[in-house]
């Protein structure tokens, strides 16, 4: 095989190989940043070249689809391109940085309940969309699912109709039919092994999935009642809780009408389950327990509202928090906002205003203070996911990143109209966005490792972006957080999904000190406070405060959380008072008394 395919796409190394095909890393030499990706190579089975039209015809079908869905979920890789070459058929993905849910147990043991109570979760809302656009995964299992690095979620990879395409033949009366069944025995219910897959299939997999995170067991490894078909599993994960328990029982019937029947079913049974969970103890069945905490001199001291987020119980989907300290208020419920999750949370500069954005398309403005809804935007106008939001300091302007790389903007008196151009402002995903007043400037990130500034043109309310000529970068990590001084300052703060911060002036670009190994893991959120300080927020279960001082930023203090990698997105406001956390379609603020 050439090294380089379609004349565009360097094979790295090997990445595996089946019965169906073979799959390799490769770079996008088309491309300035040379980015990696993921080649698959498939090859009909059949030589005879009235398949090989078929197989063509179909390809190209199941190529316009796997786009549409990389486009409407991000947790679906992207499909960057798709030919045909020496009688094989390839598709370009996106790469996935992390590792397979198989890996992970292998790796880390057994997954806590809470977890995989939210993996199920965000699973469901991927085959929500796929199976509204009349797709059967048809190959769930741990080994599909990959473990996204920089944001901890489950993506599905490996559809089984594209394998299916290489695996047809073509009868004496023309018609086409598969030479095997596509699906792995164990994870796949009967009905698919006897080649009549339906949506209820996919939960099946997903069911006998969640059991291999909980007992690392392989399905070939558990109990299989020879009357009824029934498999046993609890006694293997005595510890679940029942009413989980019963979820995935239904889900893993062998009888179809015994199942859910769609994914939105399954997921309305799993919050009914969630909303009568609890624990004994808030530190119950945790994954992470790190009681040790970093104290040195400085006065900036992390808020207690940290503890808050220690005490987060339940699963994503369960919104129940046990909150009885009385350094903190309860946490403020802000409802009815978003119907998906919520992938991109900020405060205003002034603290009064949060804004989020979801896989709804939404864009919604909140008051901190009271959770009220102050305006909702896009509803008729985005036609993907919100992935980074910025506010304005009075809240009336709105800025929104997408996973285009396209910025929006936005004026609260007009909902659904922009205040200005809608511009492509990155090659990837934006990831991260940061705005300031006096004077007007935005700081965005993307997920190729690039940080640009823009100067915000006011021009009679309609707002124009003139990009600055400094940049910065990540050296391709992933930029998951910025934050920009909220006064007068030149200062600015990016973390990536390596947990590296740096601190660079906005003027020149230059850095600050050198970059500051802050977490063990993505940082998560960073806030930059009215005296030039340092709040950061990481996946690695802590939040912790900075002093930065002339050429070195000191650790002021550091909190541990019992991080569950139940949240989809965290904020800390400037002032450091407030935190704002969403679990799926709902968001939190946790606040200080």
């Amino acid at each position: 095989m050439s090294p380089l395919l379609n004349n565009r796409y360097l094979i790295i190394s090997s990445l595996g190989s089946g019965g169906f095909g073979n799959t390799f890393l490769v770079e996008d030499t088309h491309m300035p940043s040379r980015r990696r990706c993921v080649l698959k190579q498939l090859k009909p089975i059949s030589n005879n070249p009235q398949v090989y039209q078929v197989v063509q015809e179909l390809f190209w079908q199941e190529a316009a689809i796997l786009e549409t869905l990389g486009e409407q979920h991000n947790q679906i890789p992207k499909l960057y391109a798709y030919f045909a070459e020496a009688g094989h058929f390839y598709l370009v993905q996106e790469l996935i940085e992390g590792t397979t849910l198989e890996q992970k147990v292998q790796a880390e043991g057994l997954l806590p309940e809470n977890l995989v109570k939210d993996i199920v979760a965000s699973v469901l809302s991927v085959l929500e969309v796929i199976h509204a656009r009349k797709i059967i995964h048809r190959d769930i299992k741990p080994a599909n699912i990959m473990w996204r690095r920089w944001d901890s979620k489950p993506v599905l990879i490996d559809f089984g109709a594209v394998k299916q395409l290489v695996n047809i033949e073509i009868n004496s009366q023309g018609q086409t039919r598969s030479l095997s069944v596509i699906g792995t025995p164990g994870f796949m219910p009967p009905e698919q092994a006897a080649g009549r897959p339906v949506y209820a299939s996919d939960l099946y997999s997903l069911g006998m999935t969640a059991i291999y995170l909980l007992t690392g067991r392989a399905p070939q490894q558990l109990d299989v009642n020879p009357q009824t078909g029934e498999i046993g599993w609890r006694r293997y994960a005595a510890s679940i809780s029942p009413d989980f328990a019963a979820v995935l029982d239904k889900a893993i019937q062998p009888h179809i009408g015994d199942r859910y029947t769609t994914a939105q079913e399954m997921q309305s049974a799993l919050l009914r389950s969630a909303q009568r969970f609890r624990f004994s103890s808030p530190f119950s069945g945790q994954r992470r327990t790190n009681t040790t905490k970093t104290q040195t001199s400085g006065n900036n001291q992390i808020s207690p509202v940290v503890i808050a987020i220690s005490l987060i119980v339940a699963s994503s989907i369960a919104g129940i928090y046990a909150i009885n300290n009385s350094d903190f208020s309860s946490p403020k419920i802000l409802a009815g906002g978003h119907s998906r999750e919520v992938d991109s949370l900020a405060f205003s500069p002034d603290g009064n205003t949060l804004a989020s954005g979801g896989r709804d398309w939404k864009i919604n403005l909140w008051n901190s203070r009271s959770g009220d809804l102050l305006n909702t935007f896009g509803e008729n106008s985005n036609r993907t996911n919100i992935t980074a939001i910025a506010v304005s300091k009075d809240g009336q302007i709105l800025f929104s990143g997408d996973l285009n790389g396209t910025i929006k903007i936005w004026n609260r008196s007009h909902s659904n109209r922009f205040a200005g151009e809608q511009r492509q402002a990155h090659p990837s995903t934006i990831t991260s966005l940061a705005f300031r007043t006096s004077p007007d400037i935005l700081v965005s990130g993307d997920s190729n490792g690039t940080i640009k500034t823009w100067d915000v043109i006011n021009q009679a309310q309609t707002f124009q972006l003139q990009e600055r000529s400094v940049r910065q970068n990540h050296s391709r990590n992933r930029v998951t957080a910025v934050a920009i001084h909220p006064t007068g300052s030149k200062t600015v703060a990016s973390g990536d999904s390596q947990g590296l911060i740096k601190i660079w002036n906005i003027d020149t670009g230059q850095e600050n000190f050198p970059p500051l190994q802050a977490h063990a893991n993505t940082v998560l959120s960073i806030a930059i406070k009215t005296d030039g300080n340092l709040v950061t927020g990481s996946s690695d279960g802590t939040i912790k405060s900075w002093n930065l001082q002339e050429s070195q930023a000191t650790l002021n203090s550091e909190k541990s959380f019992n991080y569950l990698d139940t949240f989809h997105s965290l904020a800390i406001s400037p002032q450091g008072n407030n935190f704002a956390v969403s679990s799926s379609g709902q968001i939190e603020i946790l606040s200080t008394q």
